[in-house]
């Protein structure tokens, strides 16, 4: 069908996308098909092995699948929710049983059926070449090796979890439905975390008590980096929410306060005062002196109740003396391999057991410069504004954006500024939340309610970013070489 034409009271032509043919009625009754085969084959096997909780969620899985194979966006949401709520490590029962990677894979194949199906062409945007770039500079170095089944699976999960949230997420009330599901996911692992508090499942250091999570979340400091950058969106929220959201939406930021200042983190804090400062920066932007006061204002105040660790930033103490050092390490085996580092995974084996415990570092050791240009390039198309504003889809002219989607991209924009202040501190390399939180950032670009908006760059620019990143590249190793040399 060829897109309709209309005339505004000017006189102005404006064309319209045309709808998209309905799938045909039989769809549902081959699912339906399908599942009458495959559920039975599921019990089956349930009986067979005798593993209740894994009889229950491989049915659950499979209806799930069937709903994902035909609606694509539900199976991002069940990605994300997986990830934050971590259930093969929180339910033992069923361990092994690789459901993100299932979700993940599913999702992919149902979002390439539909749009092949609806002839919808994917989303045009740097991030695509920048992902792919960085899952084959982590992959293809680990070819001839025994760990390559395993880097397989590791990365291959960040790249779909970017192309499905840049190609699914396409206009303002994905965007909208998808930073809700974060904050709500966020609430949930704070409320767990404090659970498990509550049940005395927590790590005890020089007599300081620290509540964590499961899976990437069993660091305190993993855990209090994750919050904060949930939290940033719920404070954007808070500001534009009705009377009667707000109230939840304070709850659930106490919430989140209350479980990071319970971490013990000092990355943590670091992370909440980018939050703190950005977040009043936008809500005073006329007025720059007061969101910086008030800012100094709110971190003063919980360092006032903070504990002891939390507030020492001793770089003569133990455990940010050792960080220099591995800093160290890492530039040396940069030096050693330039070009594709030490290999995914492998740093660890070469520094006595441990990680760098600097996202940027722990890239640049096992990636090279090759892949953490793509890395930093994730990052830089997070934050760069588009020189021109970003190109729909031939014979679409999208209508006025709502006035909810610029403070949600902010809020997602510092989120990940925030998460990256922490990382610096931290090993989020590989972390799926520091990806999410990208890719969220650059739909915040290109949604639109046409779903067919495209980020295009001319040759001119795209050599004027790869030298932008190169030079961010270079420039950031030589300052943490020197900064290791001058602490350590």
């Amino acid at each position: 069908m060829p897109p309709s034409i209309n005339r505004d009271v000017n006189g102005i032509v404006r064309t319209t996308a045309p709808e998209h043919r309905a799938a045909p009625a039989s769809a549902p009754v081959y699912l339906l098909m399908a599942a009458g085969v495959v559920i039975p084959l599921v019990l089956a096997y349930g009986f067979a092995t005798g593993n209740d909780w894994q009889e229950i969620t491989a049915i659950l899985m499979t209806v799930a699948g069937l709903l994902i194979l035909t609606r694509p966006v539900v199976g991002m949401y069940c990605f994300v929710g997986l990830l934050y709520m971590r259930p093969e490590e929180s339910v033992p029962a069923i361990a092994g049983m690789h459901l993100t990677l299932v979700v993940a894979i599913v999702s992919l194949v149902g979002m390439v059926i539909k749009f092949l199906l609806n002839r919808t062409p994917l989303v045009k945007s740097p991030i695509n070449f920048m992902i792919i770039g960085f899952g084959l500079a982590a992959t293809l170095p680990a070819v001839t090796e025994s760990t390559f089944g395993g880097t397989i699976e590791d990365i291959g999960r960040l790249v779909v979890l970017v192309l499905l949230v840049v190609n699914l997420v396409r206009t303002p009330r994905h965007y909208g439905a998808l930073v809700t599901a974060v904050i709500g996911f966020t609430a949930y692992l704070a409320a767990y975390a404090l659970y498990l508090d509550h049940t005395g499942a927590v790590i005890t250091e020089n007599g300081y008590t620290r509540i964590l999570a499961t899976g990437i979340f069993s660091d305190p400091n993993d855990l209090a980096a994750t919050i904060c950058a949930g939290l940033a969106l719920t404070f954007s929220r808070l500001t534009t929410s009705a009377s009667t959201k707000r109230f939840l939406y304070s709850a659930m930021a106490a919430l989140m306060l209350y479980a990071i200042w319970l971490t013990n983190s000092r990355s943590g804090l670091l992370a909440l005062g980018a939050v703190a400062l950005g977040f009043l920066w936008q809500l005073y932007r006329t007025k720059p002196r007061v969101a910086i006061a008030l800012a100094v204002l709110m971190l003063v105040a919980f360092l006032a109740v903070g504990h002891g660790r939390m507030t020492n930033y001793d770089t003569s103490d133990q455990s940010a003396n050792q960080r220099f050092w591995y800093w160290s390490n890492g530039v040396q085996l940069l030096m050693a391999s330039p070009f594709f580092g030490c290999g995914y995974g492998q740093f660890i084996n070469m520094n006595g057991g441990m990680v760098a415990h600097n996202s940027f570092v722990q890239c640049f050791a096992e990636l090279g410069y090759v892949g953490y240009f793509f890395w930093l390039g994730l990052f830089y198309y997070a934050f760069k504004k588009p020189a021109s504003e970003p190109a729909a889809a031939p014979g679409i002219v999208s209508p006025p954006l709502p006035n909810s989607l610029p403070r949600d991209h902010y809020a997602v924009c510092l989120g990940l500024a925030a998460y990256l202040v922490a990382s610096y501190w931290l090993t989020h390399t590989y972390n799926p939340v520091l990806l999410l939180l990208a890719g969220l950032a650059v739909c915040g670009r290109t949604v639109s309610d046409s779903g067919a908006v495209d980020w295009r760059i001319t040759p001119k620019e795209l050599r004027r970013d790869v030298l932008a990143i190169g030079t961010i590249a270079v420039v950031s190793v030589a300052f943490i070489a020197r900064m290791a040399d001058y602490y350590r």
